[in-house]
């Protein structure tokens, strides 16, 4: 998106380790991708980690330090381990 701000720190991941495949070590298992999609005017704090397949809409804030995983909606500021709603910006 436009006018995104990502602090410093900060991890954005658009893939995982397929760990569940026990027949062989996890070094050598394929990695399951998924995209991400970060809208317009986004405030990413210092130090969080975005999950593979994580949607951000337009406008929200994710506090510093925060895990985030799934869909952030419009507006909103989120924060935490795992990120959860706090309140809307309007």
């Amino acid at each position: 998106g436009c006018d995104v701000q990502v602090g410093e720190y900060t991890s954005i991941r658009d893939s995982t380790h397929d760990y569940n495949d026990t027949g062989k070590p996890m070094r050598i298992n394929n990695d399951i991708p998924a995209a991400i999609s970060i809208g317009n005017n986004v405030w990413i704090g210092r130090g969080c980690i975005i999950m593979p397949g994580t949607v951000i809409e337009d406008g929200v804030v994710v506090g510093a330090n925060s895990v985030v995983k799934g869909v952030l909606k419009k507006d909103g500021i989120y924060a935490g381990n795992p990120c959860q709603f706090i309140k809307s910006r309007i």
